[in-house]
């Protein structure tokens, strides 16, 4: 019998978070028309921001700054290589200083 109860209060658990995370969704994109964002060929105007034990990134348009804990930054043009093989950091200290302020 308790594992029934159990087992219905984590699908009320999970049941509960998915529809939190529809409505933070919602809410978030309410004010942004998506539509239009698809047929624009460029990147985003605006900067994104992330870290994950420790590493972290920026990405500004076709530029991503990545450094993986601990070592220095790195930079990628992502328009002329996606795949981020070549670190162009040493050519770039100015966009490398702004990137990682921003940060």
């Amino acid at each position: 019998m308790w594992k029934r109860q159990v087992g219905a209060m984590t699908v009320g658990i999970l049941l509960l978070i998915s529809i939190n995370s529809v409505l933070r969704a919602q809410s978030v994109l309410k004010d942004k028309a998506f539509r239009p964002s698809l047929k624009e060929s460029r990147s985003p105007s605006r900067s994104l921001f992330w870290e994950h034990e420790g590493n972290h990134a920026v990405r500004e348009g076709r530029w991503k700054l990545v450094s993986k804990f601990p070592d220095s930054w790195e930079l990628y043009d992502m328009e002329a290589d996606r795949t981020e093989m070549h670190d162009i950091a040493d050519q770039n200290p100015e966009r490398v200083r702004q990137m990682s302020a921003d940060y």
